[in-house]
């Protein structure tokens, strides 16, 4: 099981039905562990471009695997270091994006078989409470780093293209050299390429300043070995193998179901979908129409609002829910199956938000073909705007004044309406059923 950054050591208790560890536990005394444990090299770096910025995509460069996927895309793991790169997801469509993924290995440590039986264990009463699922006989110690690279693409410009390119310069940072002024032997297409780039830094790494641009990030890739330390000791645990509890003694027997593969992937496909819509939406809100007719920002701006907040109300289910569904506790995975049905039948189904952004979409554009029509003509003094008209009756220095206004839109649209009236409805049913329990 990947880590993601949580402070795993030999001996510790793990809940796997909570995906939590149990701090400040273990069954055997540290002198024990200290005794049977056993250290082998493990040395690999490797480096790896990522071109996509899906979850499911993340979720594989970090080694995430299986039901600890939800838990990582519904904030039931705490991620920290490089893990946090999961949660960094573009903001608009606007950009291109890639990732340098670095990754370094050092050691691999283990408990020996001794200390597998429960007559071994130095604390039987940690064992025999239902406290945790696993213990940690294994960890695969090591560092990654993850540099993400972003580039707007202006009007006029190929995405195919720049991703293109960006991919090429990106596979070029471990071997551009670093001459004596610090500078980088690139041409000048490529520096001039580069400074429109940004970057964000997600590593296990300690620095003293993160890199927020290309050239700043190839002077720290350079440096990850070094920061490794003259031993490899500052290295964290990437990598847990885990013992079943109940092997030790049958008595304490742990039920601990799986979570299906269509759970999963449904789960996860109802998040990247709200997000995308999200995205989507605040990107048509900067329309430059906008700069003239503000009352669809407006409703743009809330619903992507809505969106942000139900994206919460899902990931909140899937956090009360998965302990359960991976404990003995008679609830099954239908309980989430109708949840998601329900959303089906609600304001949030995907096909009507779609429906009502296209429209939106639609409408944008024909207002922007229409003021652009009626800017052409320089003969006339044109002003367009939502307030337009109280400004030109100001002015004294026309001696007539023709408005034209135009009633586009409700003041109160019925789909975000409906949206907040679902959400405010299910808020308080669930509210309620806290309070009779």
């Amino acid at each position: 099981m990947v880590a993601l950054g949580r402070p795993f050591y030999l001996g510790m208790l793990y809940d796997i039905r909570r995906d939590m560890i149990i701090a400040g536990t273990t069954l055997w005394d540290p002198e024990i562990l200290a005794n049977y444990t056993s250290t082998s090299k493990h040395p690999y770096t490797g480096f790896e471009i990522i071109t996509e910025d899906s979850f499911h995509n993340k979720a594989h460069a970090l080694g995430v695997e299986a039901s600890l996927k939800l838990s990582m895309a519904s904030g039931l793991v705490s991620m920290s270091g490089s893990a946090k790169y999961a949660e960094d997801f573009q903001k608009t469509n606007y950009e291109t994006r890639l990732t340098l993924k670095y990754s370094t290995t050092t050691r691999f440590q283990q408990l020996t078989m001794k200390h597998l039986s429960k007559k071994n264990i130095n604390h039987p009463e940690l064992h025999d409470v239902d406290l945790a699922t696993h213990v940690v006989t294994g960890i695969l110690y090591g560092a990654e780093a993850y540099f993400v690279f972003d580039r707007t693409i202006t009007k006029g410009e190929s995405r195919k293209e720049i991703s293109g390119t960006l991919k090429v310069v990106i596979n070029k940072i471990p071997t551009f050299k670093i001459d004596g002024e610090a500078k980088l032997n690139m041409t000048d297409q490529e520096k001039n390429f580069v400074d429109k780039l940004s970057c964000k830094f997600y590593g296990d790494f300690q620095l003293t300043e993160n890199p927020s641009t290309f050239v700043e990030a190839v002077k720290i890739y350079r440096q990850l070995p070094l920061l490794l330390g003259e031993n490899k000791e500052n290295v964290i645990p990437k990598k847990v193998w885990l013992y079943p509890l109940h092997l030790l003694d049958d008595k304490a027997m742990r039920i601990v179901r799986e979570i299906s593969s269509n759970l999963i992937d449904y789960s996860v496909s109802v998040l990247e979908n709200l997000h995308s819509l999200e995205v989507k939406a605040l990107d048509l809100s900067n329309s430059e129409v906008f700069t003239h007719l503000n009352y669809m920002k407006i409703h743009l701006t809330n619903y992507a609002t809505r969106l942000s907040e139900f994206q919460r109300d899902v990931k909140q289910k899937l956090v009360v829910n998965l302990p359960k569904l991976r404990g003995n506790t008679g609830i099954e995975e239908s309980v989430l199956f109708d949840y998601f049905k329900e959303i089906d039948s609600s304001p949030f189904n995907q096909i009507k938000l779609e429906a009502w952004l296209t429209e939106k979409k639609s409408e944008i554009a024909l207002i922007t073909s229409w003021i652009e029509n009626i800017m052409k003509d320089t003969s006339l003094n044109v002003t367009i705007g939502s307030l337009s008209l109280y400004s030109s009756i100001g002015d004294t220095a026309y001696k007539y004044i023709l408005c034209l206004r135009f009633h586009l839109v409700e003041e109160d649209d019925p789909q975000l309406i409906d949206m907040y009236n679902y959400r405010y409805m299910l808020n308080n049913s669930t509210s309620s059923s806290s309070l009779q329990n």
